[in-house]
């Protein structure tokens, strides 16, 4: 499928088949279906040995009937086929996000290596947490020439905008005491 979902641009570099023309993901799902038919009809012509060594690695080819309907096993692979090609073409920064639906450790008590995310199309696929939320790798013990030195004491809190300088106002009550009036 990513073969016949592929295009060849002017520079030779292979680009997505865009999506956005078919009117509905169900009509996307049916043009998927025909071409894993086409591709099994194709197959037909290699020998017996070939054939079952594409059918193992290309697992969609098991659903495939030769019927003139399209049947529920192979619309569902046809979309599940679409969603794979294009989830792992899209870059992982630009994943929309909704929600952490679960989180999964390595074991019972590990770390947790991987979650379960719900995406906007309510579509639920495994992610690695570093996929999520990129981590960095940090040293277990700190270099031996540097010593961890103390943040400076002060008495104001740090500002967390950059303004400019100015003298701390104290807003305790200041009895005038030249300007009273009886």
């Amino acid at each position: 499928m990513a073969l016949l979902t592929l295009k060849k641009t002017e520079m030779d570099e292979p680009t997505l088949f865009c999506l956005s023309r078919f009117h509905s993901f169900y009509k996307a799902q049916r043009v998927a279906a025909y071409d894993l038919r086409f591709i099994h009809r194709q197959l037909q012509h290699l020998t017996l040995t070939r054939r079952e060594a594409i059918f193992g690695k290309i697992t969609a080819m098991n659903a495939v009937s030769l019927k003139h309907e399209l049947t529920g096993p192979e619309i569902r692979e046809a979309e599940n086929w679409i969603i794979r090609d294009h989830q792992t073409s899209l870059p992982w920064n630009s994943w929309k996000i909704e929600r952490i639906v679960e989180l999964r450790p390595k074991s019972s008590n590990g770390p947790v290596r991987e979650a379960m995310v719900e995406l906007p199309n309510k579509i639920r696929v495994r992610r690695p947490v570093n996929r999520i939320i990129p981590l960095e790798i940090q040293d277990a013990e700190p270099s031996s020439g540097a010593s961890p030195s103390a943040p400076p004491l002060t008495s104001l809190p740090p500002s967390h905008y950059n303004l400019r300088k100015r003298e701390p106002t104290s807003y305790e009550e200041e009895e005038d005491l030249t300007s009273t009036k009886d």
